[in-house]
């Protein structure tokens, strides 16, 4: 079931390393994402717990982190080019919560 939600994991988990990066040299930016990872992956199953819930959300898609960016204040790079962008469409809002 996960490699149905590893585009979503991996873009909930890019987010949110993005968006609260840590502090510190490459250890605390690897062990920063290592746990948003982990954090992502658990939030993600508990979410989606059935093959169906996953198949669901792979059809329709997770919504995209607009609302995040807001709520957030988070630039999105206004002229950034669409490959710079596209994995944002797979951030799921209530995971990443």
């Amino acid at each position: 079931m996960l490699t149905d939600l590893s585009p979503l994991i991996a873009a909930t988990a890019q987010w949110l390393t993005r968006a609260y990066p840590a502090s510190g040299g490459a250890l605390a930016a690897a062990l920063c994402e290592a746990q948003a990872r982990q954090a992502v992956t658990v939030a993600a199953c508990l979410r989606y717990p059935t093959p169906t819930d996953a198949a669901l959300v792979t059809l329709a898609g997770p919504g995209g982190s607009g609302r995040l960016d807001w709520i957030t204040g988070a630039d999105t790079a206004a002229g950034a080019e669409p490959e710079d962008t596209a994995w944002r469409s797979w951030v799921d809002e209530v995971v990443a919560s």
